[in-house]
C-alpha cells in the first residue's frame, strides 16, 4: 500500500511539472521570469516639479513684474514629426509649483516620443524652454508605474501603465 501511494503522488508530480503556469501579464516562461513587450504604455499623469527659471541670457519668461513675469507653460507630445497631444495652457506658473496634466495617451512601446515645453506668449507666439524624451519600455526595468525624467533643468514625473493585450 505504501509503494502504490508513493507512486502516485511520483506520477501526481510528474504530471504536474509539464503544466503551463499562469503568469501574471507582462510575464512569460516556466518561471514566470521573462518579460513581454507591452503593445502600448498608456500616459496617464505627467508631473513639471521643476523648468528652467531663466530664458537663455537672464531674463525673465514673460514681461511684467512679480506672477505675471513667471511662464505660461504649454506642451506637445511629437512622434517624430507628428503631433500627437496638446496640454492646456497653465499661466504664470510659480517656479517650484507642481504643475500636472492628464493626457491618458496611449503609446507604442518601442517608438521614441518627445515632449516640448514651451513658454505660450499669446499673440506673441511660443517660446521653446526645452524638451525631454518620453519613457519607453526596456526589458529589465519590471514595468515601473512611475518614471522620471531630470536633467537640463526639468524634472518631469510620468504615471504610466502597460498594455499587453
Amino acid at each position: 500500500m505504501k509503494n502504490l501511494l508513493y507512486i502516485m503522488f511520483v506520477s501526481f508530480c510528474f504530471l504536474q511539472c509539464g503544466k503551463d503556469r499562469v503568469c501574471p501579464d507582462g510575464y512569460t516562461g516556466s518561471n514566470c521570469d521573462k518579460e513581454v513587450r507591452p503593445k502600448r504604455i498608456l500616459l496617464d499623469v505627467i508631473e513639471f516639479s521643476s523648468w528652467p527659471q531663466f530664458k537663455n541670457g537672464g531674463s525673465k519668461w514673460d514681461t511684467g513684474t512679480g506672477a505675471s513675469s513667471n511662464p505660461d507653460l504649454y506642451f506637445e507630445i511629437y512622434n517624430g514629426a507628428n503631433n500627437i497631444y496638446f496640454s492646456q495652457i497653465y499661466n504664470n506658473v510659480t517656479f517650484g509649483e507642481t504643475v500636472k496634466d492628464i493626457p491618458f495617451i496611449s503609446l507604442e512601446s518601442n517608438t521614441l516620443y518627445s515632449l516640448l515645453v514651451f513658454d505660450d506668449d499669446g499673440i506673441n507666439g511660443l517660446e521653446l524652454m526645452g524638451s525631454v524624451d518620453l519613457p519607453k519600455w526596456l526589458e529589465g526595468d519590471d514595468f515601473p508605474t512611475e518614471q522620471y525624467f531630470i536633467g537640463n533643468e526639468f524634472v518631469v514625473k510620468y504615471t504610466v501603465r502597460y498594455e499587453f493585450k
